[in-house]
């Protein structure tokens, strides 16, 4: 063999292992460091030591109001907050559980999760969250993300830089300090859109659905233990823990019906109440519900600011010792 081949072929295994070497080890070191802050910007609201917290996803930063649990139940204003974010996952509350132990362990927390958070093949920056991320190792961050998610991979690196050099971000700011964490969305949803939503959802089965939850649809998978991991280490540390799925917009259901999308939720709320029996936390879906109508809804999936109203009251009399019937 020609000897610079001979020197080539060497070498090139050494050169291999010292650029793995040197890119792993730094980003195992972040990983192993990261602290999710996802919440940062709500983490204010428990210091009002408040009894009941609306955690988890837009489904509940939209759709739960603080005020009006409060008035219902007759507590006080700060008694109530709202610490959910859009794509939030329980995974997210483990570090603020653990900040504020006493705080969660004499609260009610109502939870509100959706169909990304099992689903292995929603991987955007949207609906892969950063504390998800964080349990993963960086094999196994690779072979999920890279190379196609690869802005969702440098979107959690990011983050763990900044917190490195200690930059905080915008989203630390403190959120809808007036309505204690709640966000608000007024509008209504035009119901003439929604008949070609499931069009991209072949009727056969196909996985390559365009809608960013159900995408390349796998619920057996990385995610779902990751999230039954974490209700597990959660509910133990938490006063009353109530998992929900939010209400979907009626005509919308009626679009999809047909379709694998109605599939992948009816999929996801069976393996939720399933993870939710087995860990005996109560759980209640509100896919459909009968008091709530298109005029309620300024999206498929979210409640406009009446409609969360009305939501709030449904959910308090599901969940808590409130017995008055919901205004219609």
């Amino acid at each position: 063999m020609n000897p610079y081949k001979k020197w080539v072929t060497r070498t090139l295994p050494l050169v291999a292992i010292a650029i793995a070497i040197f890119t792993l080890a730094p980003l195992s070191l972040l990983n192993m460091n990261f602290r999710d802050d996802s919440l940062c910007g709500k983490e204010y609201l428990l210091q009002k030591n408040p009894q009941l917290i609306f955690a988890g996803d837009s489904r509940a930063e939209r759709q739960l109001n603080p005020l009006v649990a409060s008035r219902l139940l007759h507590l006080d204003k700060d008694d109530v907050v709202n610490i959910a974010v859009t794509a939030g996952d329980p995974l997210m509350l483990e570090g603020l559980i653990d900040r504020y132990p006493e705080v969660f362990s004499q609260a009610t927390v109502i939870l509100s999760l959706s169909a990304n958070l099992i689903n292995d093949g929603a991987k955007g920056r949207k609906y892969f969250s950063t504390a998800m991320i964080a349990k993963l190792t960086v094999f196994e961050q690779i072979s999920m993300l890279l190379p196609f998610d690869f802005r969702t991979w440098k979107n959690y690196y990011r983050s763990a830089l900044y917190q490195v050099f200690e930059i905080e971000g915008d989203d630390c700011n403190k959120e809808y300090a007036e309505t204690n964490g709640f966000y608000p969305v007024s509008g209504e949803i035009d119901v003439k859109v929604l008949a070609g939503t499931a069009e991209n959802a072949d009727a056969g089965g196909d996985k390559n659905t365009n809608h960013p939850w159900y995408m390349n649809y796998h619920s057996t998978g990385r995610k779902a233990q990751l999230l039954r991991q974490s209700l597990q280490a959660i509910a133990p540390r938490i006063g009353k823990l109530f998992v929900l799925t939010g209400p979907f917009d009626p005509s919308y259901l009626r679009s999809i019906r047909n379709s694998p999308l109605y599939e992948y939720e009816m999929d996801f709320e069976t393996k939720l109440a399933a993870m939710c029996r087995e860990l005996q936390i109560p759980f209640k879906s509100f896919t459909e519900h009968p008091l709530l109508g298109d005029q309620n809804f300024y999206d498929s999936a979210h409640l406009n600011a009446a409609g969360a109203d009305l939501f709030t009251e449904i959910v308090i009399r599901e969940f808590l010792d409130y017995r008055e019937p919901a205004t219609p």
